[in-house]
């Protein structure tokens, strides 16, 4: 019995050794291009993510130099900026089907330039769009 459960901690171990080596070999950087899409497409902007590294213990991504673009109207300078991105990911998806599924997001010391023209528009005003423009309403002001 002894010998059973010994080589049974032993297996588990293994497992976890090889997983942990699994997702540190694994290229994120691959992901970078779907993030940065999908980050685009939901906040209505143009969003550029830095460099990709695995943060096995807390089960992240963490990127550097973060940067959401601005509104058109209100210049080229981002809007939002940021020192990193940490994005909580499901572990055993992307090791398994390299399927990359965003549990969480957090930016780091964020630097966001707020800015109102005088006819009393933000810069923020179309952050997002608006369910009405998703669904294809007329009269939505989000354009």
């Amino acid at each position: 019995m002894k010998r059973v459960l010994i080589g049974l901690v032993v297996t588990v171990f293994a497992f976890v050794v090889l997983a942990i080596a699994a997702l540190l070999l694994l290229d994120v950087n691959q992901f970078r291009p779907q993030i940065q899409s999908t980050l685009s497409e939901a906040l209505g902007r143009e969003v550029t993510v830095g460099k990709l590294h695995v943060a096995v213990w807390s089960g992240s991504l963490d990127a550097s130099d973060i940067r959401i673009g601005e509104d058109p109207a209100f210049g080229q300078q981002p809007f939002v900026s940021a020192k990193s991105l940490e994005l909580g990911v499901r572990l055993w998806p992307l090791l398994l089907h390299r399927e990359l599924r965003i549990s969480s997001l957090s930016l780091q010391r964020p630097q966001v330039r707020l800015l109102q023209k005088t006819d009393g528009s933000w810069n923020f005003a179309k952050f997002g769009g608006c369910a009405g423009c998703a669904l294809g309403e007329t009269g939505c002001r989000c354009r």
